[in-house]
């Protein structure tokens, strides 16, 4: 498509840039083209090598986004393979709609946003070309036919364009020419005679990979090579005088750069994500631990970056007071690093995944950076990765975009004025300020584990620190309330000997204690703590199994914080755990009955004190501390509590829950919540208000119905769900779903699982996929082995048309009609004759099946074998019995349809049967 090609130039860019550019002119434009890496493909890596090209060609005007993609045909688009399709704006779109983004809410995707139009300039091309369509005087043509010198994009190498029936499955290879010819739709032929049409309108983009009805490898490179030439045809109408008058494209891009981080400034901050949910007070020993310590006194030192290179690594064991540490330091940076840019992002394990990524890390340093240093925008940002769509809080990012983004705008710093991996990247960051000057520091905190060796850095470990030893000195005097006499001064000092350093440990044993004490039991406080164990892991052992009040409500109670679908509300928790443990007790929450106070105390007792609910807005219940949580699951600690579960921990608490969930959706609720028969339409007010009802007298409500089918998939790997299914009450579910459902479209009909469509039942459906396991299932639960309909007519003609001996043999052991008739083949023993299963003929053959019998696209199975060269099964037909003189079908009779096809051998093999029976 090059009118000329340049030699490589000398070009900005960063390290990170990978990209192989070939650079030349089209119709006096200077051009410069990239491709994305090899098996890589989707918006993220597009996105990534944009970004690059623009940060390596400063003189960038526009860019084009060239490929192929997928198209379905309708009768408003006759589209066809090799067409080209052109994003255009319409109506309020851009040109260019991602279906894939939104916010993910209850109900669903709630598609968001849109993309920015395409350049003024691009647009008045796309109309000159379609005048020059139009007059007659396109070249579009031209630029395709110079590709045919080309074998790989020649057009008689794409082959056959065939359209089949959207419901088809193709199961024959990577190719068509084993499918099903009476699936095809005729298509007639083009009035233009033209090979390629160019279609205009919106484009749907994704990051989702779908998989193509058919695939259509052979079809990619004819498919490129058009969308190639019309790139050209739309870069020849353009004056290469009115391209130097546009803006640069980092220029054009200020004011998306502005608005795409006005609606971004969502980064993860400690509130947001609670570096420590408990009201531990960051005392001054804890100060002290930080700021008079060595490594943060060099850390701070502008002369000792160069050894350094501004990384600091705080590490300790779990409970030692990391995350407390971390929020001093924040603070702390904040309120004494004057004219200093400070970002901060802590983990939050239990959160969702912005939360707990390194994707979501990169993401909220790199919004927080823009939105402190504004003019950094405009020279991060290349045009063809950020808009107002695609830079928002639900983007699904990448994360070598991110880290592309972040060096860029370190780099420009510089003019302006998963664990191991992140760490390798700041210590690039800090290697990369340093050579350019750049005062810029990382502090990073986590436990010892995993071990990473780093080349420049600092290293403050917790354990063991004197100022650290003091800090928890001086909560035990704060907290511990047990008075002032001799014997409580011995049992504080043989706490603080005992606690090895856990700050957490210390924390839940002066709760037990102070417990002990209100309950009069000042003379057994000794005993208590030395009864109660040293280590954290075994603490929480002995937490959970030291009593067995409420046990049942214990073991729901964590069960729902481990294995909820999302974290659930104090509200929700509340009557989750009852549906469990005493269902009669759950009634409408009324909050001035059941009031925060109560469901506090609740959950507080439920958990044995593991458990409580987030203080961030919109709270959330979880584990106290991530150690909870890894004690549980990564140290075994469910097998070690609760032996008689097993091996099955998860699959049987799934399995509860979907009954929490099932028992609660069973109740009367309608009543209380006065729901009519017929709801009112999804997207009315009156509809509003009865979600808001049932939200708030029922809070559990819209979990339960959404997600006990959720739990119910999850236990079936260890717990059956076959009864459950039986019984599932499918009207009442169908109805609460419909509640909350928001657009009116995506309710459920009152018959949502009556047999009909494409396969009729589920018997056929099975079929398909010939899972023998699932087609047994559904014939002992009733399923009728002969039931007619669906475009495959029966179960047996499925299984003989698929080529699933195992499942025939099955329906036939079931009473399978073997002379059943229907379907395009008419009969099982045609569908298999035509698609050559030779060991389920002789199966069908074995149990009576008429070889002889009549109907179907080719009047027998004999000619059906004879149509498609299976000799081996003409053979065996004619051994049976066939008639080799039958007529009817599509070629008459089966020597017609081999001659027809060409099939010399089976020709000759029907000739000299045919001969047979003359001299007999």
């Amino acid at each position: 498509m090059l009118d000329e090609k340049h030699d490589d130039a000398i070009r900005e860019g960063s390290d990170n840039d990978q990209n192989i550019y070939c650079m030349g002119s089209i119709a006096g434009h200077n051009v410069v083209i990239a491709c994305l890496p090899a098996g890589q493909i989707g918006n993220n890596p597009a996105a990534t090598v944009a970004t690059q090209m623009q940060a390596a060609f400063k003189g960038l005007r526009f860019g084009l986004m060239v490929g192929i993609g997928g198209g379905v045909p309708s009768a408003e688009a006759d589209i066809r393979l090799g067409d080209v399709v052109v994003s255009q704006p319409r109506w309020t779109f851009g040109g260019v709609v991602q279906y894939d983004f939104g916010r993910r809410t209850p109900d669903g995707l709630e598609r968001i946003g849109s993309l920015n139009s395409p350049p003024q300039i691009l647009l008045s091309a796309v109309t000159a070309t379609q005048a020059r369509e139009i007059g007659g005087e396109s070249t579009l043509f031209h630029h395709i036919s110079t590709l045919e010198r080309i074998s790989a994009f020649q057009r008689r190498r794409a082959g056959l364009d065939l359209l089949f029936n959207a419901a088809y499955n193709h199961e024959h290879g990577a190719t068509c020419d084993r499918c099903s010819v009476e699936s095809r739709i005729s298509r007639p032929e083009r009035e233009s005679g033209a090979e390629v049409t160019v279609h205009y309108g919106t484009i749907a983009s994704g990051n989702q990979v779908i998989k193509d009805a058919a695939k259509r490898d052979r079809w990619q490179a004819y498919g490129a090579g058009t969308a190639a030439a019309y790139a050209k045809e739309l870069l020849s109408v353009i004056p290469a005088a009115d391209v130097m008058k546009t803006h640069r494209a980092g220029e054009a891009m200020d004011g998306v750069a502005s608005q795409s981080s006005e609606r971004c400034r969502q980064p993860r901050s400690p509130d947001q994500a609670s570096c420590k949910r408990r009201k531990i007070s960051i005392s001054s020993s804890s100060e002290n631990v930080y700021t008079e310590s060595d490594q943060y006194l060099n850390w701070l030192d502008t002369t000792k970056l160069d050894e350094h290179h501004g990384f600091l690594w705080i590490k300790g064991n779990a409970g030692t007071g990391k995350s407390t540490l971390m929020k001093f330091a924040l603070l702390n940076a904040r309120k004494t690093m004057n004219g200093c840019t400070v970002l901060s992002f802590f983990f939050n394990a239990r959160g969702e995944d912005m939360e707990k990524s390194t994707v979501g890390t990169y993401r909220s340093l790199l919004l927080q950076l823009l939105e402190h240093l504004p003019a950094l925008q405009n020279s991060v940002f290349g045009p063809f990765s950020v808009s107002t769509l695609n830079f928002c809080a639900d983007r699904q990012w990448d994360v070598e975009l991110l880290k592309t983004l972040l060096d860029q705008a370190i780099r420009d710093l510089g003019d302006s004025a998963v664990v191991r991996g992140m760490i390798q990247f700041f210590e690039h960051m800090g290697d990369l300020a340093v050579s350019n000057g750049i005062s810029f520091r990382v502090c990073f905190s986590s436990r010892h584990y995993p071990y990473i060796t780093i080349r420049n850095g600092l290293e403050l470990v917790l354990d063991g620190q004197d100022g650290h030893l003091q800090d928890i000195t001086e909560y035990i005097e704060s907290e511990l309330k047990i008075g002032k006499n001799k014997t409580a001064q011995q049992i504080r000092d043989e706490l603080q000997r005992k606690s090895s350093g856990i700050f957490m440990w210390v924390v839940l044993v002066v709760g037990i204690l102070n417990k002990e004490s209100d309950r009069g039991q000042a003379h057994n406080l000794q005993r208590k703590l030395r009864e109660i164990p040293g280590d954290l892991h075994t603490l929480f052992r002995d937490i959970l199994t030291r009593d067995t009040h409420n046990k049942d409500g214990l073991i729901l109670c964590i069960q729902w914080v481990l294995f909820a679908r999302q974290p659930l509300s104090p509200e929700q928790l509340y009557h989750a755990i009852l549906s469990g443990v005493d269902l009669e007790a759950v009634t409408a929450l009324d909050p001035e009955e059941i009031t925060q106070d109560v469901i506090k105390r609740f959950i507080l007792d439920s958990s044995k004190g593991l458990a409580e609910a987030t203080k961030s807005k919109g709270q959330r219940v979880q584990f106290i501390h991530e150690s909870v949580r890894d004690f549980l699951l990564k140290e075994n600690g469910l097998g070690i509590v609760w032996p008689e579960y097993g091996n099955n921990f998860q699959g049987q608490s799934h399995d509860r829950l979907k009954q929490c969930c099932l028992d609660y959706i069973s109740m009367d609720i309608a009543t209380p919540l006065n729901l009519p028969d017929k709801l009112p339409k999804a997207s009315s007010d009156e509809a509003a208000v009865l979600r808001e009802s049932a939200t708030q007298r029922y809070p559990f409500l819209q979990y339960a119905v959404r997600n006990v089918l959720y739990h119910a998939d999850a236990a079936h790997g260890d717990v059956s769900q076959v009864d459950f299914l039986d019984s599932f009450p499918l009207p009442q579910w169908i109805k609460l779903d419909n509640l909350f459902e928001k657009h009116e479209i995506r309710r459920h009909t009152k018959h949502a699982t009556l047999p009909g469509g494409y396969y009729d039942n589920a018997l056929q459906a099975a079929l398909t996929g010939g899972s023998k396991e699932i087609v047994a299932l559904l014939l002992d639960k009733g399923a009728n082995v002969n039931a007619q309909g669906g475009y495959y007519s029966s179960a047996l003609y499925t299984a003989s048309a698929t080529g699933y001996t195992e499942v025939v043999m099955l329906l036939l052991d079931k009473g399978a009609n073997v002379n059943a008739q229907g379907g395009h083949y008419g009969n099982a023993l045609q569908a298999a004759s035509t698609w050559g299963h030779k060991e389920i003929v002789m199966l069908l053959l074995d149990k009576g099946a008429n070889v002889n019998a009549q109907g179907g696209h080719y009047g027998n199975g004999l000619q059906a074998a004879s149509t498609w060269g299976h000799k081996e099964i003409v053979m065996l037909l004619l051994d049976k019995g066939a008639n080799v003189n039958a007529q009817g079908g599509h070629y008459g009779n089966g020597l017609q349809a081999a001659s027809h096809k060409g099939h010399h051998k089976i020709v000759a093999l029907l000739q000299e049967h045919i001969k047979l029976q003359v001299s007999k």
